[in-house]
């Protein structure tokens, strides 16, 4: 089971991933926490867990604003403008048309095992 969602705190688009353990009984109530501000974004009844991710799309926008600010290149406007609500939850920080993402963010997505890659 898996489903998208946005975390209500920083309007980060997720995927709720649902894993059971296919065994009788046990079940017990899950949490889900955003990977990038730790809110609550799910809890579901389950004899398994539960993981969350960021989505393709804002992984994908994450990994380009990371590695065109490794090659000291600055985000080319589209890609700021599609990452403006990662700017105002602070996730992304911006000088101008330079962007970069900061150690913590990064952390948090290795975490997850979601790494931005050069």
């Amino acid at each position: 089971m898996s489903y998208e969602t946005e975390c209500d705190h920083c309007n980060t688009k997720l995927v709720v991933i649902g894993r059971q353990m296919g065994v009788p009984g046990g079940l017990e109530m899950e949490e889900g926490d955003c990977p990038l501000c730790g809110n609550v974004v799910a809890r579901i009844m389950t004899d398994g867990f539960i993981s969350v991710k960021l989505t393709e799309k804002q992984h994908q926008l994450l990994q380009t604003i990371f590695n065109a600010s490794r090659w000291g290149h600055s985000s080319p406007p589209d890609v700021v403008d599609t990452a403006c609500s990662l700017i105002a939850a602070g996730f992304v920080k911006q000088s101008g048309n330079d962007l970069h993402i900061p150690a913590e963010v990064q952390q948090a997505l290795a975490r997850i095992h979601q790494p931005l890659k050069v």
